[in-house]
């Protein structure tokens, strides 16, 4: 997993967390993004600055995230740039992503899924 708070550092390698790791920055260019708008900046980014991500599937971290243990999971059709996503708890988060690379599911259906909860939130 790498994470990515800056439209200017190249991205090539897994990020490591330490223990006292710093929060993103507070001026990274994702802040107050849509996913959409998030997507857009990461196709950018990779374009711009030859990083090695995957910019069409992806997860937010956001204010919601920290509050309830939730992140938004994202996913882009790379053709026609439509972009779907859904909040989901961290448990199920990177399974969910990985089963997204390997089209063994999709964003769009585990949204209505999530619709189907109280919160909106997909869980196992």
């Amino acid at each position: 997993m790498i994470f990515v708070d800056s439209s200017e550092h190249t991205y090539s390698a897994v990020s490591l967390l330490e223990d006292g790791a710093k929060a993103s920055s507070s001026t990274s260019p994702f802040t107050g993004k849509t996913a959409q708008e998030c997507y857009i900046l990461l196709k950018y980014l990779c374009e711009r600055t030859n990083s090695t991500l995957y910019p069409d599937i992806f997860a937010i971290f956001d204010e919601r995230s920290l509050q309830d243990d939730t992140v938004l999971l994202v996913e882009a059709d790379e053709e026609s740039g439509e972009v779907e996503s859904v909040r989901a708890s961290f448990e199920i988060a990177c399974c969910r992503l990985m089963q997204y690379f390997a089209a063994d599911a999709g964003a769009g259906e585990d949204r209505e899924q999530a619709e189907k909860t109280y919160d909106g939130v997909l869980r196992v």
